[in-house]
This record gives structure tokens, sequence and C-alpha cells, in this order.
């Protein structure tokens, strides 16, 4: 490994004195080098302006997806690395899309060597993949070894997990790079290749955690720092400190980078503390306005038998009540999924998720979307799940007896999705929240049990045949569904990988 980095590096640097030769700017360096990114959001700001400005700052390298079009700006004094448009891969998906991955690369990489022949000195195959999976290393060894066959430039990944720094890396790869945001703990410059993702939204701390880059001690003879160049541009223009201590970088002089004043963060609306205050309000209400409702509720806790005998007997007739716990639920269902992946997903597994399933999150509003996904995932499989005990028991003759047999258990995930946004204040640990979580997903699968069982009791014939098919079948169903998505890859790995990113 430390052999083929060595080879990369001596490469970079040859390459960059041969530029910096001809261009008549050769100056002693400490082997530290400065890279901007222009993909993705950041492709707008490639423009020969921009470019001037990178000059300026000591920028040798550009990191490009190969898909920009660049034939109006003059790069002939910059190397290139190519980026990879593969993102939070999975074991199991890079083995299926192995093929498809390396034509793509391969086909991006001769339309930028076309035009710029031997100036692509590394190519990122993909970045912020699963490599802490076991299954990972055999199949990234297989893309490299596809790749690396038909390119002879140094091949590597983007990792965000640190602890694979602990893990050989794949053979076909030259090195892992590393991708370091805001958050991360860094005590020395991470990799040869680090690049950088600043938190948008609070430019202090993103400066204090470029500061801590631009001042670490290296492991490596020769690296490289990757900066977006489009959040980079914006913070020279408001902040030219920043234009010096990049200038020191790339010259190997002491970097001093002022960061700004500590701001204070402005009072914001806790949407979860908020809704569930809301929801709580329409249960006291629904609990004041209807009669029934105040008689039955302690009841069917306290005296479930008597309470059953009332509703088969159809002595308690009003449906409401059931149609309005049950669209309570609904709303709580949205709340605890809101929840839940507010304090165990980061900001960066919720971008996995919406990368993986598009169809299922608005990218940028993941939390939003969760919390519709699980309003509308309630409603129809609490439909579902009365209709399926209404239609198989001849003693229910009204929606009302089913209704309110069924809904009545799903009080008690008021009181745990209570507790969960409490815990989410105090910042309590994700294994007690886990098991909140189970305990949410228990109570749900047992209301329906539990309301089937109590209304199969009535039956004169055929008691057996109707709790088969109805919990018998309701909890196979359950099992399997449950067994299918921990052992599809599809499903199971995103999530997984969504949960790990920090």
């Amino acid at each position: 490994m430390l052999r083929s980095i060595t080879v990369l590096i001596s490469s970079l640097m040859f390459a960059l004195l041969t530029i910096q030769v001809a261009a008549g700017t050769v100056s002693e360096q400490d082997g530290r080098f400065l890279a901007l990114e222009f993909t993705g959001t950041y492709s707008e700001f490639l423009t020969q302006e921009n470019i001037e400005k990178a000059r300026a700052l000591g920028v040798n390298i550009i990191l490009t997806d190969g898909e920009e079009p660049i034939d109006h700006i003059d790069l002939s004094e910059f190397l290139f690395i190519l980026s990879a448009t593969e993102r939070f891969t999975t074991p199991h998906l890079l083995g299926i899309n192995r093929t498809i991955i390396a034509e793509n690369l391969i086909d991006r990489y001769r339309q930028l060597n076309q035009r710029y022949p031997g100036r692509i000195s590394a190519v990122e195959l993909f970045r912020d993949p699963h490599d802490i999976s076991n299954r990972f290393p055999v199949v990234a060894s297989q893309l490299a070894d596809t790749v690396g066959s038909l390119i002879e430039t140094p091949l590597f990944y983007t990792s965000r997990f640190f602890e694979a720094e602990a893990q050989p890396l794949p053979s076909g790869y030259h090195f892992r790079g590393m991708n370091v945001s805001p958050i991360s703990e860094i005590h020395q410059f991470p990799a040869p290749i680090t690049i950088f993702s600043p938190d948008e939204k609070d430019l202090r701390k993103s400066m204090v955690q470029l500061r801590e880059l631009l001042t670490a001690d290296t492991g490596y003879e020769n690296s490289i720092l990757v900066l977006p160049a489009g959040w980079l541009l914006k913070l020279i223009d408001e902040r030219p400190a920043t234009e010096i201590a990049l200038r020191a970088f790339t010259s190997g002089d002491t970097v001093t980078l002022p960061l700004p004043a500590p701001s204070e963060k402005p009072l914001s609306i806790n949407w979860s503390v908020l809704f569930l205050f809301l929801l709580w309000i329409s249960f006291m209400v629904h609990f004041s306005f209807q009669p029934m409702y105040v008689q039955s509720l302690p009841r069917y806790f306290l005296n479930h038998i008597f309470y059953v005998i009332d509703v088969m007997e159809h002595r308690i007739r009003n449906a409401l009540p059931g149609i309005i716990v049950m669209v309570q639920h609904a709303l709580l269902t949205g709340l605890f999924l809101f929840v839940s992946a507010e304090i165990l997903v980061s900001e960066t597994g919720l971008s996995a998720l919406s990368y993986h399933f598009p169809v299922l999150f608005l990218s940028g509003n993941e939390l939003l979307s969760l919390f519709f996904l699980g309003v509308l995932i309630a409603l129809a499989m609490q439909f579902v799940s009365v209709l399926w005990i209404h239609l198989l028991n001849k003693k229910l003759q009204f929606f009302s007896q089913t209704l309110n047999l069924y809904s009545w258990p799903l009080h008690i995930n008021l009181a745990i999705v209570t507790l969960l946004v409490v815990f989410n204040q105090t910042g309590t640990a994700d294994s007690v929240i886990a098991g909140f979580s189970v305990l949410f997903a228990l109570t749900w699968f047992m209301s329906f049990n539990v309301a089937a069982i109590d209304a199969a009791r009535f039956l004169d014939n055929g008691k057996v045949v109707n709790i088969f098919l109805t919990v018998g079948l309701h909890t196979l169903i359950v099992v399997l569904l449950v067994w299918y998505l921990l052992t599809n890859p599809a499903f199971i790995e995103p999530v997984q990988l969504a949960f790990f990113l920090p």
C-alpha cells in the first residue's frame, strides 16, 4: 500500500513540477496540495473567472466527474482527479452493477483524457461506501480489477468511516481517501487525498474543521486537500483572510485562519414537541366531548372482558372514537419515524436513504418525507387490519365493533411516542430509543391479534379457523415480511449504511 501511495504521489509531484516549470511559477513546497471540486451542485462554478481565482490560491488540481462542459475553459495548467458518480455504495449494488459502473467510469475517463491527455492523476471509483461491511473488500476488488485492466491510472475510493483505516485495503486500490465533515474528529491529516464536506448551515463549525485540516500534521510525504469550489469561493468573498490561509497552506508556511465569532442561534420551533403537544390536545378534546370514550377507555384496560362484551352486544355503538383514534395513531406513526430518525440517523445517513430510495424521499427533506410516509403507511395498514378482522367474523355486524376492539390498544403508543420525544430532548442512549421503537411496533402488532381473539370468542362455530385466518396468518405475514427485509440486501444494506454513517 505504501509503495502504491508513493508511486501516486511521485507522479503527482512530477506532473505538478512540469506544469509549474512551464508556467514559470516553481516554488518551494512541503508536499501539501490544494484541489477544488467542481461536481454536482458545484459544477456551475466551473468558469474561467473562478479558475483564475483558483490558480491564484495555488490550486494545482481539479476534481471533476468529467461530465461538466469544460471545452470553453483553459485548464492547461491543472491536473485532474476523476471523481466518482457513485455515492453511498453498498456491497450488493456494487456486485450487481459492477459492469455498468466500470463502463460509465471508463467512458468518462477516456473523454477527459482525450481533452487533456496524460493529466488524469488518480481515479475515484466511488464515495462514501459501506466499506466496514465484511462483504465489501471482495466486490470492491472485483470492480478495481475490471477498471484496472483497462487503465493504468492509480485507483482509490473515498470513505467516511475512520475505522475503515484499521482494515486491509481491498486489492486493486492504490490508497483510500477520506471524506471529512465538521463533526469528524481528526488528529492528523486523514489520508493522501482528503475531501472536505462543509456544513452549509454552520459556517463557524465548518471553518473550525477547515483550520484543523490546514494545520494538521500529515503522516504522508505529500497530501491533497479537496475543497468544494462553490463553498470556498463564496467563503473567500465573505472572509478574504481565508485566501491568505490557503496560500500559506499551499506554500508550506504557517497557517493562520481567523474564525467568525460564535453566533447566537436563533430560536427555532421544535416541530416534534409542538406536534406532540397538538396530538395531546386532540386527545384531551376527544376525551372531554365524547362521553362514551371517557367511560370505555379505562374499562378496556381495567375491565377488559366486560368492555368486549359491551362491544360485541352492540351496547357501544359510536364508531367515531375508533376513527379518531386511528387517525391520531397514523399521525403518531409519522411522528415516531420522524423522531426516531432524528435521533438514530445522521444527516449524511438520511442523504444515503434518499439516494437509495428516491421514490420515498424528497431530497433535503428526508425527515418530513419519513413523517408523511409513516402517516400513509399507518392509514393503509389500519384500514386493511380492520377490514380483515371484520370480514372474517360473522359476529361483527357493525364496523363500530371492529373499530373499537382494534383501536383501543393503540393508546399505548401515545405514551411511547411521548417518552421518545422527551428522551430526544435529553440525549438518551440510542439503545433505549431502539427499545422504544421495538415496543411501538409490538403494540401495533398486538392490537390486531388481541382484537381478533376477542371477537373470535363469540363465534358459535369455527373459532380455531377464525383465529388461524386472522392471528395465525397475520403473524406469519409479519414474520415473513420482517425476515424478507432483514435478509434482502437491496433493503437492509442501505439502511445499515444510513444508521452507521457519521
